[in-house]
């Protein structure tokens, strides 16, 4: 009928247009973007977004609407110092990763996890990315990693963690000693990893 093979246009149109995994929208869309969620948005925070990133995996942006009838976004905000401890996906939470724009000019987002949204893909057919700024492959990859290494991260008993805050001060300050490499390197080497050479006595 009518309504499918619209479906199917849209899907096609889709296929041909410039969108892809970890493309921007252009600043001027971004109201737009987050007027078309169907999801709970944070307004106090997503008021102040200057970046809004697509999650949609290449294949099911091109599927058709019955299969696939919702993209996914990401929402980012540009900060000015950079936190170590949110790089490489260290943080489930929260994630700093850099937009590059055409004149390698650089740019930290921060990024929450719960800043996550759909809208429905046709909304997508009147807006093109923005051309201007990029994630590189590797932050790229780093993004989606980062977002299903939450649903497959292992689960630690509560008492474990708790213990494990309490001295992890302690740890760090063990780990930076040259007895705690010793013990690495003893540790890995046992596993093949590497074996040292036999010394004849």
């Amino acid at each position: 009928d009518r309504t499918r093979m619209r479906r199917r246009d849209d899907a096609e149109a889709l296929r041909i247009s410039r969108w892809r995994q970890g493309y921007f929208v252009k600043h001027q869309d971004v109201s737009e973007v987050l007027g078309s969620s169907i999801d709970h948005v944070n307004k106090r925070r997503t008021h102040h977004t200057q970046s809004l990133i697509l999650l949609t995996q290449d294949c099911d942006l091109v599927q058709n609407l019955e299969k696939e009838p919702f993209v996914e976004f990401i929402a980012g905000y540009e900060v000015s110092s950079h936190n170590p401890s949110l790089f490489h996906g260290k943080n489930p939470r929260r994630l700093q990763v850099q937009a590059i724009a055409n004149d390698r000019k650089q740019e930290m987002l921060d990024i929450s996890i719960h800043d996550r949204f759909r809208i429905p893909k046709q909304e997508l057919l009147r807006l093109s990315p923005d051309g201007d700024r990029q994630l590189s492959v590797r932050d790229r990859k780093l993004l989606t990693g980062w977002i299903a290494k939450r649903y497959t991260r292992h689960a630690f008993p509560d008492e474990f963690n708790r213990r494990l805050r309490k001295s992890s001060k302690r740890m760090e300050k063990l780990f930076k000693t040259n007895s705690a490499r010793r013990i690495i390197w003893n540790i890995f080497s046992n596993n093949g990893l590497r074996t040292p050479r036999s010394r004849i006595v």
